[in-house]
């Protein structure tokens, strides 16, 4: 029979020395602050589409608003005034006062209708935007229209719209850029 023997000082017996643990350690290190750093990228990023996907809601929302309850005249008549609408996502109830937990529904307002908005504050699902309406110079005659009656043989009316995120009614627009966006108005 054979019998090896094991020396205490041999080298297959010993553990890890102290340089390679802590070569080791660094390199996990590296790794995993490396995938924290690409975390708060995705999360960024994710915010952003959350901007940009609410403001497309906002854009589409507003030229069904132009088109549908404002109409050709009274659009051109309020972006000829550089006129500003309120528009905010929030819960209705059926009799149109917000309540939390009901259908999610989005409602503009004019500046002279922007009293008593409070109501809304509370059920409010999305944020304050303001769009500032003007007249676009993508229409034929440009900016030059001096009455609804001068462009009464154009179909359409292109209305320039800067859109930004506000706090409340009334407020001044947070840091965040304003969106520019063309908008056309049926006649």
């Amino acid at each position: 029979m054979r019998f090896s023997r094991i020396h205490p000082r041999s080298r297959k017996a010993s553990g890890f020395s102290l340089v390679e643990v802590v070569m080791a350690i660094g390199i996990v290190s590296f790794a995993m602050l490396t995938i924290i750093g690409l975390f708060g990228g995705i999360m960024k990023s994710s915010s952003e589409n959350s901007d940009r996907r609410e403001l497309a809601e906002a854009v589409d929302s507003l030229r069904a608003y132009l088109n549908e309850s404002v109409g050709f005249s009274n659009s051109f008549a309020l972006a000829r005034t550089h006129g500003e609408v309120l528009y905010l996502t929030y819960f209705a109830e059926t009799n149109g006062v917000p309540k939390s937990g009901s259908e999610h529904v989005f409602g503009f307002w004019t500046n002279s209708a922007a009293t008593g908005l409070d109501a809304y504050e509370q059920a409010r699902s999305g944020r304050w935007l303001r769009a500032k309406l003007s007249i676009s110079p993508s229409n034929p005659s440009g900016t030059n229209w001096t009455t609804v009656s001068a462009c009464s043989n154009k179909p359409l009316l292109f209305v320039n719209a800067e859109i930004r995120v506000i706090a409340a009614p009334g407020q001044a627009a947070t840091n965040q850029g304003a969106l520019s966006t063309t908008l056309a108005v049926r006649r």
